[in-house]
């Protein structure tokens, strides 16, 4: 709801919307490298920062199993730029005003970030992940917390593949090794 009234109502004259989670750790310089990161390429829509997890040190649970998000940040992301689709995963991420008027703004789902991310590739647009623009983002201190974000996860994509993936997947503008990056995405839950 409220994210998507920004681009109408508050960003006249902007170009970029910058997204961050409330625990999450820019970098000071990210505004100044997400920028330089469009270039001149106007069919990036977005940059997606690459993440870490910030753990506390006395949290074993968090020590121990925050690893493999690293891991996925480290190793899953950055071949999508050329073999698959970038995805916005809604946190340390420059977002083009002007991409979101093109699409109409965040779809209204739970997971609207990987729907702004299909409905932007629809519209010919790309998004960019850059590991050389790094972010700390909290993990869960628990299994008990661990569990209810996988929860929430599953419930929005589940959502999301009902109501977003089947248009993605029928748009013959895109690649199909960019539609099977998504489908598998969406399916691993």
């Amino acid at each position: 709801g409220n994210i998507n009234k920004a681009p109408y109502m508050h960003l006249h004259g902007y170009e970029y919307l910058v997204l961050a989670d409330a625990d999450e750790e820019l970098p000071h310089d990210f505004v100044i490298k997400a920028v330089d990161a469009f270039g001149t390429d106007d069919n990036i829509a977005f940059v997606q920062a690459k993440h870490r997890c910030r753990v506390s040190q006395n949290n074993p649970f968090s020590t121990i199993f925050s690893t493999i998000i690293d891991a996925m940040w480290e190793f899953y992301q950055d071949y999508r730029n050329r073999f698959g689709t970038v995805c916005c995963l809604g946190h340390g991420v420059a977002i083009k005003v002007n991409a979101l008027r093109q699409v109409a703004g965040f779809p209204d789902v739970v997971s609207e970030d990987l729907a702004l991310t299909m409905i932007t590739r629809r519209a010919s647009r790309i998004g960019s992940f850059r590991d050389d623009i790094g972010a700390l983002e909290r993990f869960p201190e628990s299994l008990a917390q661990y569990r209810q974000r996988f929860f929430r996860w599953t419930m929005a994509d589940c959502q999301c593949l009902i109501k977003c993936v089947l248009p993605f997947l029928l748009e013959k503008e895109i690649c199909w090794y960019e539609k099977l990056d998504i489908f598998v995405r969406e399916v691993r839950m």
